[in-house]
């Protein structure tokens, strides 16, 4: 276009006559048709890997601190090698997730720009598929953010509830019930959404600290109940410890969960009937520790070892302390079937549970164990509620980024991909993801009354092809988009194949069948054994295909009025954002 121009400017020169064609020219370009035309982003590259990887970290389930083992109780099956049916799905899951995770590395290290599996997948696959993807997982991660604010007081009201039942002191009892009233936990939920707020308003390089300090506070906690547990903590003195402080008998809580009227404990062999749904619940967890990819447009550095650093180091991370470690650690000092006795009565029949029907976080193991250390539980309790909150804020975060490359691309205005000048950061994109996650919060109250397995059903449902189409990404980059597969990693040939098909043809193998397990084999049996209405509304698969349509309608909508206007806006998907 520059070399038009000087020619242009040249024949004005010899030939006067035609200077106001000329100059008219260099202002307007000779073609009636408008182009898609975008300025830079504004966005800064000012993430180090070891803070994306904190991001990441923060992003997957906050309760790792002191919740993690008692969603066993969802899959209840007898141990193999001391692992639940949840820990073998979370470690098979973490290993499967290898691939997966070497896809967005090849991705991310093609196409650094923020916005990750949306830009990944509407310049590879098809623009409505990449938005119809993120456009799905942003209601999931709303819906998660409603889990983890609940979770909160439901932990924090669990531990003064304990603390009450050991000490007899009036305070206890106090807060313990003003965490345990609905009101009082959307009021506090809502408060810590204005703290969200409020993070949202610093920018990247504060933000980031903030975050790495929150998932170093939660490692901490998880590494002092690893310390004590393994030192300090006497199998028969907590089960004497427990009865004296519940006057329960642990016995007597056994045979309770085991001679429930309906739905009684059973701890059969694990079968892949029940691991299925299991691997469904740890994808739940897991999800979040790939979300750096989404802020590649800000990453310092080389991209592409920050990949590797951020989301595999994230990940087996959190197995490792989580699910290797603390969790088995927990089921072998307190009693594997005595903990998933007092879970799943916890879950099915919290009238008929101990102290009040709490979750029996380990914190309240801990506390019932040792109680002169109870300074020491207060603070793990403290800080597994500050990991959960920080998973809000790194949600929002980094689905303000998705919206952002919505409206770079101009599926929705660009209004909403302005960045603030003070803080490098698109202020008014967060802003609007925190009232969504605010939304699905509210929704756990009177009159919707979500409960915590609705909110994680939903998430694993509308999480689908975010799960999915990166393993057809992998398969098709090769020949849709050769000059950038060319461009990258995993580009070597087996049988006449690229390494990055095969990587993709590995991960489909793994989540295609999970997924028709444990939810379409489900809910195509339950459609023809149910009112399929009824069972629509009651599986939350209304609500999935609610959000679908309505995301459908917004992008062709806003196609056809971009064509209205005479914006091509085709040509963006052809090429790679801008920085």
């Amino acid at each position: 276009m520059k070399n038009k121009y000087l020619i242009s400017i040249f024949l004005s020169y010899f030939s006067p006559k035609n200077l106001s064609f000329n100059i008219f020219f260099i202002i307007v370009p000779p073609s009636e048709k408008k182009v898609f035309l975008r300025e830079a982003t504004g966005l800064v590259r000012e993430i180090s890997p070891i803070r994306a990887m904190f991001f990441n970290f923060c992003a997957m389930s906050g309760g790792i601190v002191v919740l993690n083992y008692i969603y066993s109780a969802f899959y209840p099956a007898s141990p193999i090698f001391g692992l639940s049916s949840l820990d073998l799905a979370q470690i098979l899951s973490a290993i499967a997730l290898i691939p997966y995770s070497l896809i967005f590395i090849a991705l991310l290290s093609r196409i650094p720009r923020t916005g990750g599996d949306y830009v990944f997948t509407s310049r590879i696959l098809s623009p409505y598929l990449g938005w119809l993807e993120t456009w799905t997982l942003l209601f999931a991660n709303m819906s998660i953010i409603g889990f983890e604010l609940l979770q909160i007081s439901y932990v924090t009201q669990g531990f003064f509830a304990t603390m009450s039942a050991i000490f007899n002191v009036n305070t206890w009892n106090t807060l313990s019930s003003f965490f345990s009233t609905p009101l009082n936990q959307a009021l506090v939920g809502s408060l810590l959404i204005v703290f969200m707020a409020l993070l949202g308003f610093t920018n990247t390089r504060r933000f980031t600290l903030f975050v790495s300090i929150f998932a170093i506070l939660g490692i901490s906690g998880i590494l002092l109940q690893i310390i004590v547990f393994s030192l300090f903590v006497n199998t028969s003195t907590f089960l004497s410890n427990f009865e004296r402080y519940t006057l329960v008998a642990p016995s007597a809580l056994v045979n309770q969960a085991f001679n429930l009227s309906t739905a009684p404990l059973r701890l059969e062999p694990i079968t892949f009937a029940l691991l299925g749904p299991a691997i469904g619940f740890a994808l739940f967890n897991l999800i979040g520790y790939q979300y750096s990819a989404y802020l590649a447009g800000e990453l310092k550095g080389n991209v592409k070892r920050t990949g590797y650093i951020s989301i595999l180091g994230s990940l087996w991370l959190y197995t490792t302390v989580t699910w290797i470690v603390l969790v088995p650690l927990v089921f072998l000092k307190f009693g594997y079937t005595f903990l998933h006795a007092w879970a799943y009565l916890a879950f099915n029949a919290p009238s008929s549970a101990p102290l009040q029907g709490v979750i029996p976080h380990s914190a309240i193991l801990g506390l019932i164990a040792l109680p002169k250390m109870w300074p020491l539980w207060l603070y793990v309790t403290v800080v597994a509620d500050v990991l959960m909150f920080s998973l809000g804020p790194v949600y929002i975060f980094m689905m303000s980024r998705i919206v952002f490359a919505w409206a770079m691309d101009r599926v929705i205005p660009s209004w909403f991909a302005k960045v603030s000048e003070r803080t490098a950061t698109p202020v008014r994109i967060y802003v609007l993801t925190l009232l969504g996650g605010l939304i699905f919060f509210l929704m756990s109250f009177p009159p919707i009354s979500l409960n915590l397995s609705s909110l994680a059903y939903y998430s694993i449902l509308l999480s689908a092809l975010t799960w999915i189409l990166p393993g057809f990404n992998a398969i098709l980059m090769p020949y849709k988009r050769k000059e950038l597969f060319e461009a990258g990693v995993f580009t070597k040939r087996l049988a006449n194949l690229p390494a990055l098909v095969w990587i993709g043809l590995v991960w489909l193998a793994f989540i295609l069948p999970i997924y028709a397990s444990a939810f379409i084999q489900p809910l195509i049996s339950g459609f023809f054994s149910s009112p399929t209405w009824q069972y629509a509304s009651s599986t939350g698969v209304s609500v999935v295909a609610l959000i679908v349509f309505i995301g459908s309608v917004i992008y062709f909508v806003s196609k056809y009025y971009n064509k209205r206007r005479g914006v091509d806006i085709t040509l963006a998907f052809k090429e790679i954002p801008p920085e």
